[in-house]
């Protein structure tokens, strides 16, 4: 399990923001079983995950394999990136609501001269420093953006200002990141990269509830509940899920399409050889689309 303190690192504990506790949360969920090249172990080790603990127990409460969940969607993501920059086409990543995951130093370990745009509403400075004082990003691949993600437009220019190169491909990774965003937000800004068929999206979505199983529905409906509980007061959320349809009609409007849906029963196959948790059908609640845009 991640520790706390490390006798290699100094600790930088991050700023309070209003998601600090949420990515604590997913980053005690994950436990560094995905990201495991040498940079990712590295920046990880900086980590002080202690704000997302009471958060991390009580959700836990509620379902106790939920990290599961959350090492299947990230192992199924990784898996999915890897393939298609291994297809040559795309030398541009651009994860958007990042937060302080090591996906990008995983593909930044792998060389190949992928430039990686992390954009997110806080906690980006910080990342930076923590990226640097591990020297996690020897090749300078990585690129921390502070900008809010429902400004679709102030989201490009600050890219811009990076090097983002809106004429070459890139592939665009949404993860943990769409039922934090009203869904006119979310659509608004993947149009900004469609309607040429270059770019590829990796969208990890909530479903809709009537999609769960009954007695499985009620798992995210309380873990959710529990993460608006712990942000401050005034700054609820309201939780934007999606089913196959609404996510093949949204792309159809801006000139995309769904290349394959990966199922969490797909997942969990993928990551470790069985279904002990989703092998039954409606058992889910976290997919994963694959598309052009």
């Amino acid at each position: 399990m991640l520790r706390f303190k490390s006798d290699v690192y100094p600790v930088i504990r991050l700023s309070q923001d209003r998601l600090s506790e949420t990515s604590s949360l997913v980053m005690l969920w994950a436990d560094g079983a995905i990201h495991t090249s040498d940079n990712a172990r590295a920046y990880l080790k900086l980590l002080d995950l202690s704000p997302g603990m009471n958060l991390f127990s009580r959700c836990n409460r509620i379902w106790s394999h939920y990290g599961e969940v959350i090492k299947n969607r990230k192992w199924c993501m990784r898996e999915i990136l890897l393939r298609d920059l291994a297809a040559g086409e795309s030398k541009q990543v651009v994860i958007l609501g990042s937060g302080m995951d090591a996906l990008s130093l995983e593909i930044a370990s792998r060389g190949g001269g992928i430039k990686i745009y992390e954009v997110d509403a806080a906690a980006m400075e910080q990342k930076k420093k923590l990226i640097e004082r591990a020297n996690a990003d020897p090749d300078n691949s990585i690129r921390c953006i502070t900008a809010d993600l429902r400004d679709g437009e102030s989201v490009l220019n600050c890219m811009k200002a990076m090097g983002w190169n809106e004429r070459e491909s890139s592939i665009l990774v949404l993860e943990g990141i769409s039922y934090f965003l009203p869904e006119k937000s979310l659509w608004d800004l993947v149009s900004l990269f469609g309607g040429c068929q270059k770019n590829r999206l990796l969208l990890e979505y909530l479903l809709v509830e009537d999609m769960i199983s009954g007695d499985r529905s009620c798992i995210p409906r309380l873990v959710f509940g529990a993460i608006q509980d712990s942000l401050a007061a005034g700054e609820r959320l309201q939780i934007s899920r999606y089913d196959e349809c609404k996510i093949r009609d949204s792309l159809s409007r801006i000139g995309g399409g769904v290349i394959r849906r990966y199922e969490m029963r797909e997942m969990e196959v993928g990551r470790t050889g069985g279904s002990m948790h989703f092998g039954l059908d409606k058992s889910w609640w976290i997919e994963i689309c694959h598309a052009v845009l």
